[in-house]
């Protein structure tokens, strides 16, 4: 379902743009993460941007859209009405999910240079993150995690605990934190 919905995006939505003048994509969010409406419309931003500009939608986009939990995608009934396989009823996760949302920059402590998080899900010390932005993703190695009192700790838990970590960059709230997953299965998040 990947390389159809990837030729849909690029083929069939993109060029209907220009033709019909659409002022707006509808993105399917009402019960969706805010990790998932930021990654999907920064994404048809960016993609959107390059086909104005008569360029190639590059692959990085379209892999951005897959590094999100999804049960697949569809065009919808932009060509006919897709009956059974417009939805996914084999599999209850994404198959394809990259990265693993795992919380939101709340604030910055300029005394001791840590942002404030607010953990949704787990990552620990050691593990490949990412820094969201809608200017674009920093990646960096988590080397420190810090409890509320300051202490140190190994593993930021999911669930209203509040952590605090060094970042590459130091500007921005609401900036938002995955890590990369390095498992071919998707790691089920409680709130992905």
């Amino acid at each position: 379902m990947q390389n159809d919905f990837s030729v849909g995006l690029r083929r069939k939505l993109m060029p209907f743009s220009d033709k019909l003048r659409v002022d707006c994509f509808k993105i399917e969010g009402r019960t969706k993460s805010v990790y998932y409406l930021s990654v999907i419309t920064r994404s048809y931003r960016m993609a959107l941007d390059k086909v104005q500009a008569g360029e190639k939608v590059p692959t990085e986009v379209m892999n951005e859209i897959w590094a999100v939990a999804n049960r697949d995608y569809i065009t919808g009934f932009l060509e006919a009405n897709p009956r059974e396989q417009g939805e996914n009823f084999e599999h209850s996760h994404s198959e394809h999910q990259t990265h693993l949302f795992c919380g939101i920059v709340d604030g910055f402590n300029n005394m001791n240079n840590r942002a404030t998080i607010k953990v949704r899900n787990r990552f620990e010390i050691g593990d490949e993150m990412e820094l969201m932005s809608p200017e674009g993703t920093v990646a960096f190695n988590l080397a420190a995690i810090y409890g509320s009192d300051g202490e140190p700790l190994a593993i930021a838990h999911g669930g209203g605990q509040d952590v605090e970590i060094e970042l590459p960059e130091k500007k921005g709230e609401y900036r938002l934190l995955r890590k990369k997953l390095h498992s071919s299965k998707t790691i089920e998040g409680k709130h992905d």
